[in-house]
Order: structure tokens, then C-alpha cells, then sequence
């Protein structure tokens, strides 16, 4: 495991415009990159820093949403939502 790179989904949906958040760490400032398609609070994830799912989370109410996100298009994709 690496402690010179991460990545962090977040966001804040709202009334207004929400924000979906995609963060890249590399080892010593964070990055924004592509933001998410769906805001979202708490969702999950799992892979690495070059391939990767965000899922869950949020709305109101619950969502079940799941987007990957990989490098280097880093292009953001719903592959599903409910």
C-alpha cells in the first residue's frame, strides 16, 4: 500500500446545485478532477488510484449508485442507478 497517492469521492447533494466531488492525492497536494455524475454524502469505495468504483451513499434519500472512474481519461461513468 502506497501513502503517496489516494483518492477521495464526496459531495453534498442539495435543493441547489450539489456538489460531487472527485480528490487525487499525490503525496503532497490534492487534486480536483472529474467530479462525480451523482452528488452523493458517504458513499463507498474500492480499487486504487488508477481504476476505481464509488458507490452508495446519500441523497436525500439513499442512493444506489455506482460510477467508476479510471486513469488516465479519468472519465467518470454511471454504470447504475436506482
Amino acid at each position: 500500500m502506497s501513502n503517496t497517492s489516494a483518492l477521495a469521492f464526496g459531495g453534498q447533494p442539495g435543493t441547489g446545485p450539489g456538489t460531487a466531488k472527485t480528490e487525487l492525492w499525490t503525496g503532497s497536494v490534492w487534486i480536483e478532477t472529474n467530479d462525480r455524475n451523482t452528488a452523493v454524502v458517504g458513499p463507498a469505495s474500492s480499487g486504487t488510484i488508477t481504476s476505481a468504483l464509488g458507490f452508495g451513499g446519500e441523497g436525500p434519500p439513499a442512493l444506489a449508485v455506482t460510477e467508476s472512474w479510471s486513469v488516465p481519461s479519468t472519465t467518470v461513468k454511471t454504470i447504475s442507478t436506482d
